[in-house]
């Protein structure tokens, strides 16, 4: 892509929103959003307090360093400001009687994890300590990447005979809330790619956000874009000879050279359903799925820890009625707009009910990996990446080798930017 060209994103999430904003610097790009405001913050909540008008990200994006350097290293070169974020948590049974709790200290670049002794949660340490060094160990050689390449997490867990409390009362219900999926479906992932997620949470690497939340990475994202076209969707795309032609639901037809498709696999597969040469890619994204999950934004203190003092900034809650996880985040000691505000905030991921004081409930979907959706996305990252002459497209989160989070996003905006020669400054 020597000269300027006219190029179409659909989608604001991460994805999108990262690829617009690289081939804005080079070309003349139109982004596609069907809601009134872009997607990687668009499901906050504003929330009137006697101190001002605060904003809560639902969910809540963090990220480290590590996991996410493509992202990190973006924020700097935007200039957009990060802050430390205590992420101190606690797990509790399904009655909310706690059994573990561990606290964060972060100075400078690095988070140290400390547990003060308890004698009440002594009998579950007994029995955690071990499998925790076991783990270390295993991670701290990586011969685990040869062992379990083409294995699932839950072949790791079986063939290293874990305790069923240190699986069933840390680790699954842990990282399948990191994953936003169930027991089941994370026990189905690539080991290795939740392997890797450990040894990073084991680091001592602290978690971060965007200080002002997600609207401060938007609006550095946005500046650059040439034209946004909120509230339209993109209908139907069609290869032509000398573009690509987008039928949206303003009743606009419109010719690009180029298109990137920044939605769900499965909402991409739809809109290439036209373009025969792209049947391969449909039947390929058809193979990634998604699990529907839930957050809500309330007042209701009956989510935490019976215990006050076993309050944390995450806190995980066994359930009985299912094997989705539940997760609360007390606001007010994760975000610093809240501290010293009286009326207690949470967000809760899987609500089990209306709590009381409900402000905001949001659903949303994530793409779930397993053995099958990882060599379909590794088949189309190298078709399209290989193809010189295609004219679609696809970025997201699903389209990396690491867990389906944000800096997969910003990987497949990058790789298909680099593609097309487009120098990356960060």
């Amino acid at each position: 892509m020597t000269k300027k060209q006219r190029v179409a994103v659909l989608g604001s999430g991460i994805a999108g929103l990262s690829a617009a904003w690289i081939f804005s610097k080079h070309h003349e790009v139109c982004l596609y959003e069907k809601a009134s405001k872009l997607g990687l913050g668009q499901k906050g909540v504003d929330i009137s307090t006697r101190e001002g008008n605060k904003r809560i990200d639902v969910p809540i994006r963090v990220f480290s360093s590590i996991y996410y350097p493509k992202l990190h290293a973006l924020c700097q070169y935007l200039n957009v400001p990060l802050r430390y974020l205590n992420n101190d948590s606690s797990f509790s049974d399904h009655m909310g009687r706690s059994y573990f709790r561990y606290f964060n200290l972060s100075l400078k670049d690095r988070t140290f994890t400390y547990i003060l002794p308890k004698l009440r949660f002594l009998p579950w340490m007994t029995i955690f300590l071990p499998d925790y060094f076991k783990l270390k160990k295993d991670l701290s050689g990586k011969t685990y990447r040869i062992n379990f390449t083409d294995k699932v997490f839950g072949d790791y867990l079986e063939a290293r005979r874990y305790s069923l409390q240190f699986k069933k009362e840390f680790l699954i219900p842990v990282f399948s809330a990191i994953a936003t999926c169930s027991e089941k479906e994370i026990l189905n992932f690539p080991a290795n790619m939740i392997l890797d997620l450990l040894s990073v949470f084991l680091e001592t690497s602290p978690m971060k956000r965007w200080t002002g939340g997600t609207t401060a990475l938007e609006t550095a994202l946005a500046e650059t874009i040439q034209q946004i076209k909120f509230e339209t969707v993109a209908h139907q795309i069609r290869q032509l000879e000398h573009g690509i032609e987008i039928r949206d639901s303003q009743g606009n037809i419109s010719v690009y050279d180029q298109v990137i498709i920044g939605t769900q696999a499965n909402q991409a597969a739809k809109l290439i359903e036209n373009i025969p040469e792209l049947s391969h890619d449909k039947s390929l994204l058809e193979l990634i799925p998604y699990a529907q999950t839930e957050m809500m934004v309330h007042q209701d203190e009956d989510v935490m820890p019976r215990n006050k003092k076993d309050w944390a900034a995450v806190n995980y809650q066994l359930t009985e009625q299912h094997d989705l996880p539940k997760a609360s985040i007390w606001i007010n000691r994760s975000e610093p707009d809240f501290k010293g505000i009286d009326t207690q905030y949470f967000q809760t991921l899987n609500p089990e009910k209306d709590y009381r004081g409900a402000i905001k409930k949001v659903k949303f979907s994530r793409p779930i990996c397993n053995l099958e959706s990882f060599e379909a996305m590794k088949e189309i990252r190298h078709r399209q990446l290989s193809d010189k002459q295609r004219k679609v497209h696809f970025v997201g989160s699903y389209l990396a080798d690491k867990l389906p989070l944000l800096e997969n996003g910003v990987t497949s905006a990058m790789e298909v930017g680099e593609k097309f020669g487009i120098p990356l400054e960060f």
